[in-house]
C-alpha cells in the first residue's frame, strides 16, 4: 500500500475532520435528550446524511496543503 506524500499530516486534513464528525454524529444523536431530537423532522434525516457525505467529498477533493 502506497501512502500519499504527506500522510504524516493526516490530522491536519479537512477531510479527516469531516470524517470524524460523521463518525461521532450517531453517538451524539443517541445521547441527545428526546426533546431535542423531536426538533429535527424525520424527513430531514436523509438530507442531513447526504449533506455530511457531500461535505466529506468536497473536503477530500479540495487541495489541502
Amino acid at each position: 500500500m502506497k501512502l500519499v506524500s504527506d500522510a504524516r499530516n493526516w490530522w491536519r486534513w479537512n477531510s479527516t475532520h469531516v470524517a470524524a464528525i460523521i463518525a461521532v454524529a450517531p453517538v451524539a444523536w443517541a445521547q441527545m435528550p428526546p426533546e431535542l431530537k423531536a426538533q429535527v423532522p424525520e424527513w430531514a434525516m436523509p438530507y442531513i446524511a447526504g449533506f455530511m457525505f457531500l461535505a466529506f467529498l468536497v473536503a477530500r477533493l479540495r487541495d489541502q496543503r
